[in-house]
Order: C-alpha cells, then structure tokens, then sequence
C-alpha cells in the first residue's frame, strides 16, 4: 500500500515538472511576441500594420552601434534610431521584436531635419520572464521611421538579449558579456519616504552614447516591491541640473523617473513619480542624484535621493 502511494506521488511530481517546463518559451517567435506585449512605451506611442502602408526608400535607418544589446526585465532604456531623410519628412521612429506583427512609433519632432536621432524611452515589463524559459534569448529588434505622409522606412536590425537566465547558463556565453548579465554589474541605492532605503545590484543598466552625449542609466530596486528608477541624458561627467522645460525636449533633457509596479500584473496598478526638480552630479562613475518627484494621480511631491555605481565596462 504504502509502494503504490508512494508511485502515485513520485508521477504527480514528474507530471507537475513536466508541465513547468512546457509552460516555458524558448521559441524565438514566441519570445518576440511576449517582449511586445509586454513593451511599455511614452505617452503618445501609436502602433502601425505595416502591410496598411507603403514604403519609402528615401528614408534610411543607419545602426547606432555593433553588437547585441542586453535588455534587462523592468529595466528603462533609451533607443535610440538615426535616420537620413533628404525630405526632411520623418516624423516617428519605432520598433518591433521579431519579423512580424505591428509596429510600434513613438512621434518626434524633427523641424524638418534631413538627418537626426530619434529616441524614447522603453521598458519590458518585470513579468515578462515568468513565461520564458531560463535563459539569455538571441532577439532581433526590427526599428524604423516614419513620414509625414504615414510611409515608413525599410527596416535596420539591431541584435538584442533578453536576459532571463544567468551568467553561466550557455545560451548567454557569448551573447552577452559577465557585465550584462551577473549581478556584479553595478550597484544603486535609494531613499525617500515612498520607497524606504533599498539596495539593488542585480543589473545596473548604463549606456552611453558619446556622439550625442545621451545616456541612460536603470535599475529595479526590489523583486518584491517592484521599484524601478531611471535617469537620462546625463552624460557621463559634471553636474546635472534636472529642471524639465514645457514643452519637455525628451531628447535633450536630463530626466528622471520612479515607477512601482505594485503587487500585481495589472498595469492600472502602477505608479509613475515624474520629476518636478533636483540636480545630479558624477564622481568617477557614480552618479549621485536628489531630486523632487509627484505622480499624477497624487499631488503631494516626495524628496528622493540615490546613486547609480555604473559598471567600468560601461562608462
């Protein structure tokens, strides 16, 4: 009696692990299709079916860089996208994972420049690994512009990891560097009254583009309580004062931006603080900030203070 129990259990355990483990995507189509469901883009943003529209060949997307790009869950990041349009017509520049479905813009304001870089900022939502197996995945990120008369451009290809996995799990050997993907990559702190005093040092995301002088530098703070924090368009040296202007230049503009995701997938639950004043300054790769943040939903503004250690490798 006590065999056949004991059999019972043992197949209820390898069926449940069983299940897990189908449950998981690893196919690159799939992966894609989660990493644009789960893309949260500004205010703004607007998806296009590229079958509904024609193409422009006048308009060229040029690569911003070699290699793959890592992309961390919960992370902010910057894209940025340069375009040649002897027209001056571009008015949109956007992205998508993989080879099909929608296309998703984001509008610029170009004043009529024949050349330029478009950028936004972008973020895969925390939960996205949840459904995806374990692992660096190899992504092509397919970006574009578009015109003033709603054509788009042939698309550039920028090869990106979404990290799902550790350091020492082979599909990120040589995808991603040890920088990318451990959890030596950096270190950040934060305090204010919202969040409490957190530590993160799971991925500190620093990139900087030095033709442009933008940069972009995010971190999630606590898996639990889902804070995430972000600045931009820092530089990598000096001091910074972040006072958005009206209209706000996203482009040119230092930034900065508190999100808690709450306790739950339901994206009506989080909470965006958007910068209403502070400064920031470098220290020999630590960027330290204080700064003044409200979120619409709540007028009261919150005094936030913090750091972001960016990895050598980065700066």
């Amino acid at each position: 009696m006590k065999t056949n129990y004991l059999f019972i259990v043992l197949m209820m355990v390898l069926f449940t692990c069983g299940e897990d483990s189908v449950d998981k995507i690893s196919d690159e189509a799939e992966v894609a299709l989660q990493m644009n469901e789960k893309l949260v883009l500004p205010p703004g943003a607007f998806q296009v079916n590229p079958d509904d529209v024609e193409i422009d060949n006048s308009v060229t997307i040029n690569s911003n860089g070699s290699g793959t790009v890592p992309i961390s869950a919960g992370a902010t990041m910057n894209n940025y996208i340069s375009f040649n349009a002897p027209n001056g017509n571009v008015t949109a520049v956007g992205m998508r994972f993989g080879t099909s479905g929608p296309i998703n813009f984001v509008p610029i304001n170009t004043s009529g420049a024949t050349a330029g870089t478009g950028s936004f900022s972008f973020q895969i939502t925390p939960e996205i690994c949840d459904n995806l197996s374990s692992i660096c995945h190899d992504i092509k990120c397919y970006e574009f512009a578009q015109t003033d008369e709603g054509k788009i451009s042939k698309s550039n290809i920028q090869e990106v990891a979404m990290l799902c996995g550790n350091c020492d799990e082979p599909s990120c050997a040589g995808l991603v560097s040890q920088a990318d993907c451990s959890g030596d990559t950096g270190y950040a702190t934060i305090s204010s009254s919202l969040t409490g005093d957190l530590t993160a040092s799971i991925f500190i995301n620093c990139i900087y583009n030095p033709p442009t002088n933008q940069s972009d530098i995010s971190t999630c703070f606590d898996e639990d309580d889902r804070w995430c924090a972000s600045v931009r368009d820092v530089g990598e040296s000096g001091n910074v004062t972040f006072n958005p202007d009206d209209p706000f230049d996203f482009e040119n503009d230092p930034y900065f931006t508190l999100t808690n995701y709450g306790d739950t997938e339901n994206a009506s639950d989080d909470i965006t603080y958007r910068l209403q004043s502070g400064t920031g300054s470098w220290n020999d790769g630590t960027f330290s900030y204080n700064v003044m943040v409200k979120s619409d939903e709540n007028p009261t503004i919150y005094s936030v203070t913090g750091t972001f250690i960016c990895p050598s490798d980065d700066n």
